[in-house]
């Protein structure tokens, strides 16, 4: 089943992605309110669009761009992109992969703290120890983990879909017949696009499988469809409790435990905590995939194991030095940086140089 095509296509490259994109972005629901449910019923499906758009597009086009040129670690890609100024993504890359760290580290500890009533270190240091664990097995390991998780998130959000229309249509219909919100959802679904879409050269290890370019821009558009599924649902679901949740700090929580029963709320919580977890190990293999590349050209030897679990224990104990900022404020205060930076190094140079490169290289 691994070397199948429908396995190697849709599977690997949807479940990594969206393993990433849940934990860090969607995972706590505040990451939704921002960019999607602000701007009301009608305007955040709008604003979901812009986010379909944007993840296909810059997953299709880096799938592609790798492939042609074997670049699936990042500074063999901004090589081919940037040329002698691949650097400056290293530079934005490392400071926003340490942020968006922090934002999991921060989701982890407040999930322990709101659910269990403990500290929220102990979140953090579980986080820790699942991330060192899983990055000292390998990528193998890493992306079938993903699939399982992403696969238990599939049949949460069924569940949640499923009770919320049957038990709460009447106030989701309301909102929507209110109408209300903000103006803007297009470019904010955008922001939201570019700012998770810059990390998608730290995953170009999930398209190593994809062999043609009809698989690239089938991988593409799927996964960019897949990640966005959880916004829909959340931002559906989000509507029987609009507007009180915009002020919500975690606002999934808050509305799984507001519409649905303690069982799914501890199926919701379990889901959650694995998925921020494997936020930081998607993003650290893709680290640690340009790490493994200086050794074999330094030392002319991969890492060992160990090494793996060292550099990714590394930055998430760094990670959790800037969670202590907080959740709501790493979001508020990240993005906009993020979307910023990644445009001018990544989205910029992918959608004018990049597609020179992949139309040369079809033709080749």
């Amino acid at each position: 089943m691994g070397d199948s095509r429908f396995f190697r296509v849709y599977v690997v490259p949807s479940s990594v992605f969206l393993s990433v994109v849940f934990g860090g972005s969607y995972g706590s629901g505040r990451e939704v309110v921002e960019y999607v449910s602000r701007y009301g019923p009608s305007g955040g499906f709008l604003a979901l669009a812009a986010i379909v758009m944007g993840y296909g597009i810059l997953l299709s086009l880096s799938f592609e761009l790798a492939r042609i040129f074997r670049a699936y670690e990042y500074d063999a890609f901004f090589r081919v992109l940037l040329g002698r100024a691949a650097f400056l993504y290293e530079v934005v890359i490392i400071a926003a992969m340490i942020l968006v760290l922090a934002v999991v580290a921060a989701a982890a500890g407040t999930i322990v703290e709101d659910h269990f009533g403990a500290s929220s270190f102990w979140g953090s240091a579980a986080m820790l120890a699942s991330v060192v664990m899983l990055t000292y097995y390998g990528r193998t390991i890493v992306e079938r983990s993903m699939v399982v998780s992403v696969t238990a998130l599939a049949l949460f959000l069924a569940v949640l879909i499923g009770w919320s229309i049957l038990e709460h249509a009447g106030e989701i219909q309301l909102t929507f017949d209110r109408g209300g919100g903000e103006d803007g959802a297009f470019w904010g679904g955008l922001t939201y696009a570019v700012a998770n879409g810059g990390f998608i050269p730290l995953l170009l290890y999930c398209a190593r499988d994809l062999r043609t370019q009809k698989e690239c821009l089938a991988a593409g558009l799927v996964a960019g469809t897949v990640a966005a599924v959880p916004a829909l649902v959340f931002h559906l679901v989000f509507m029987a409790g609009f507007p009180e949740i915009i002020q919500e700090r975690l606002p999934a929580y808050w509305i799984v435990e507001a519409l649905t029963n303690p069982g799914l709320l501890n199926f919701y919580v379990i889901i959650l905590f694995v998925l921020v977890c494997q936020t930081g190990v998607g993003l650290l293999q893709g680290f640690l995939e340009r790490v493994e590349a200086i050794s074999n050209r330094l030392r002319q030897q991969p890492l060992n194991p160990v090494s793996h679990g060292v550099f990714s224990g590394g930055a998430v104990i760094l990670s959790m030095i800037f969670a202590e900022v907080g959740l709501v404020a790493l979001i508020a205060a990240g993005y906009s940086i993020l979307s910023a930076t990644f445009t001018a190094v990544f989205v910029l140079p992918l959608l004018t140089r990049g597609v020179y490169q992949v139309i040369r290289g079809s033709r080749n």
